[in-house]
């Protein structure tokens, strides 16, 4: 199964503006790296990818 939501962890920087822009609140952070709560309930508008100022985030 392809990944809708992937998150390169060894870019991640804990920066919280992704968790706050996603319409449905499906990213949070632990331990210092973004993950998502249930990728299936992404909508794909990739406002995360954008504001992530290390591309960590990227949308499929």
């Amino acid at each position: 199964m392809n990944k809708i939501v992937v998150i390169d962890a060894d870019k991640c920087i804990d920066y919280g503006l992704y968790t706050e822009i996603c319409p449905n609140n499906l990213l949070y952070i632990h331990n210092g790296i973004c993950k998502v709560s249930d990728e299936k309930m992404c909508d794909k508008s990739k406002g995360c990818e954008k504001v992530c100022p290390t591309g960590a985030i990227k949308i499929n």
